[in-house]
């Protein structure tokens, strides 16, 4: 049970913070998105294997996990 709120909480918090994020700087939203559309069109989900050729989005998603994220939004 201990195990299962750790990973929830973890989830939330990584959603919670991506959304934030979006909501704070909606032109890193739009160029994400603009990157998710060329790399994975609409036709399909991304995978995993697209992780390497969105540049972009990966470099948010590592922004958004460090802790001067976390300092700069409290």
């Amino acid at each position: 049970m201990v195990l299962m709120d750790a990973g929830v909480e973890t989830s939330t918090s990584f959603i919670q913070n991506i959304v934030l994020a979006f909501l704070t700087y909606p032109e890193c939203q739009k160029k994400a998105q603009e990157e998710m559309d060329r790399v994975v069109g609409g036709a399909r989900m991304p995978t995993l294997e697209d992780y390497e050729e969105l540049p972009y989005l990966r470099a948010f998603v590592e922004e958004v996990c460090s802790p001067i994220f976390a300092a700069l939004i409290s």
